[in-house]
This record gives C-alpha cells, sequence and structure tokens, in this order.
C-alpha cells in the first residue's frame, strides 16, 4: 500500500473540492433549466388561454410525467406525452399527442426503462451468470445458491465460480434462467 505526502493529498483535496463545485453548477443549471421549461409551459397555457389549469399540479407533473395503468399479469401500459423525447418499452400506439409504451420485465434487456419506473414496477434484478461453453459462470458469490435452484440441468461445481451444465440441457437451462 503506497503512502500518500501531503503534497499528493493536497492535490487530491483540490481535485475533490473542484469536482464538489462542479457538480453544484450542475445542480444550479438543471434547476434553473426547470424553472425555464415550467416558465415557457405557463406561458404557453396563458397564450392558448387554457384557464382550466391547476398550476399546484404542474410541480408533480414535472416530477412524474407520465402514468402506469396495470396491462395484465407483469406488463403495463405507460403514457407518455409526445411532446417528451421519452422512449419506455415497446411503442405499442401512438396518437396526436401520448406515446403507449407495454412494459414488462423482458422490455429491459432491449430499452432503458428509468431508475424511478424501475422501482415502481419492482422489476426482479437479473442474476450475472453467463453460460459459456457448456459452463454456467456465476462468480463464487452465487455459485452454491445457484446449484441448489438449478440442479435438475446442472451436473457439478467446477472450481469456486463456474458450474458444469449437463449436456443437452444448456438451452432449457437458459431458458430457466430467462
Amino acid at each position: 500500500m503506497k503512502v500518500l505526502n501531503l503534497s499528493e493529498v493536497e492535490k487530491l483535496r483540490s481535485a475533490v473540492q473542484n469536482a464538489e463545485q462542479q457538480f453544484s453548477e450542475i445542480e444550479t443549471k438543471i434547476q434553473q433549466m426547470r424553472e425555464s421549461l415550467q416558465t415557457k409551459f405557463k406561458t404557453v397555457l396563458e397564450k392558448h388561454q387554457v384557464s382550466q389549469i391547476n398550476e399546484e399540479y404542474l410541480e408533480g407533473f414535472f416530477e412524474e410525467p407520465y402514468v402506469m395503468i396495470p396491462k395484465r399479469g407483469h406488463e403495463w401500459y405507460v403514457i407518455v406525452p409526445k411532446w417528451l423525447n421519452m422512449q419506455v418499452g415497446y411503442l405499442e400506439h401512438s396518437s396526436k399527442s401520448y406515446n403507449i409504451f407495454i412494459v414488462n420485465k423482458y422490455v429491459q434487456w432491449l430499452s432503458e426503462i428509468p431508475e424511478t419506473l424501475r422501482e415502481k414496477l419492482k422489476f426482479p434484478k437479473a442474476l450475472p451468470l453467463k453460460v459459456f461453453d457448456g459452463m454456467l459462470l456465476t462468480g463464487s458469490e452465487l455459485q452454491n445458491q445457484i446449484f441448489e435452484k438449478y440442479r435438475d440441468y446442472v451436473t457439478s461445481r467446477s472450481g469456486k465460480d463456474r458450474i458444469k451444465i449437463k449436456p443437452g440441457y444448456e438451452f432449457k437451462l437458459i431458458a430457466q434462467l430467462i
């Protein structure tokens, strides 16, 4: 382990302070952009004489600009205003003003889902497993748990981080992992 001298510590301290200042500036700019967007939104509403707008709900809209409606099982419709450049899941339908997406646990492999949505949908975290050359690569932490769970498809442990797959069971195991 390398011991840092005083000048190296000072350089690190300076770098950390510089990074904190940059983060603060970015945070300020994001807040200014958000306020600007809200002001523009209000201006457009006033311009078109939309008097039925309750401004107290605008803040909530900007925090969560979509609607989630259960479809069936573990699938949801996510409805997003078209003017928002937001792609979540599979686009099922589009009107003049809204995009309607279908989101399920499989869609997360094809498109990025914002973390706030992912938390609400409670998708299971994907296990960090890989199938390669007749072996299931598990990592040392998961080897015992995975061996027990998929014992119908595997034969033996190999080292601390892999499990040998039964001949002819590779595809069936992959289907179970999905």
